[in-house]
């Protein structure tokens, strides 16, 4: 992950924690440093608000770091719902079995383990899921390379926006570069993402992949 990434996903990081409340009282646009000038944790954030409802708050967040990285920031986006605190939303993707799974094999992968499974609990926790990005994720430590070819045009084609290039993902090479090149490109629009999109993903998904576990 580049210099410019990390700093974006830490500032996704904090700023996904505060609530519908806490977005919607702040004065945009809002600019600001992190760190200081010349440190390598240094970088500039512009918090720019996109959309305010009844039902949610978008909040676009940009991050460079002086020089051209000022015209090309790097970016993502935010949602808070209303009615729903951080703490909550965290919960419901903690309980998510496939959620649960992928952390479960994501341990067992740094520890040099086999991944162990019941292929039942596998197809009804992808059968019940709200998270494509755990879907891909899954596809991923299977190492069903196939399947994820087959997915990726469809997590394209449902958030252009953000996913417009995924379909042409490297999928060649060990099975932890590939779980890495997933991780780095989906995880800054997933933090964005509106649930609406979200479960339009998980189906689009779905009807690709019906089965993780087939060939």
């Amino acid at each position: 992950m580049g210099k410019l990434a990390a700093l974006l996903k830490s500032e996704l990081e904090r700023w996904s924690q505060k609530s519908y409340a806490q977005l919607s009282a702040i004065e945009y646009p809002q600019v600001y440093s992190v760190g200081k000038a010349g440190d390598a944790g240094w970088c500039e954030v512009e918090a720019t608000l996109l959309e305010k409802n009844d039902d949610y708050v978008h909040v676009s967040l940009a991050v460079s770091r002086g020089g051209l990285s000022a015209f090309f920031p790097s970016s993502s986006s935010v949602i808070a719902y209303r009615g729903a605190t951080p703490e909550e939303m965290i919960a419901q993707m903690e309980a998510d079995p496939l959620i649960q799974m992928e952390r479960r094999w994501r341990r067992n992968m740094r520890e040099g383990q086999r991944l162990e499974y019941d292929a039942d609990e596998v197809q009804r926790a992808w059968a019940n899921t709200r998270y494509p990005n755990a879907m891909l994720s899954i596809l991923a430590l299977l190492d069903r390379r196939a399947a994820l070819a087959t997915a990726l045009p469809w997590v394209a084609q449902t958030w252009p926006d953000f996913f417009g290039d995924i379909a042409s993902l490297d999928l060649t090479g060990p099975l932890s570069e590939v779980v890495e090149r997933v991780d780095e490109a989906t995880w800054p629009g997933f933090f964005g993402m509106s649930r609406t999109i979200g479960d339009r993903m998980v189906e689009a998904i779905r009807v690709a992949v019906p089965n993780p576990l087939s060939n």
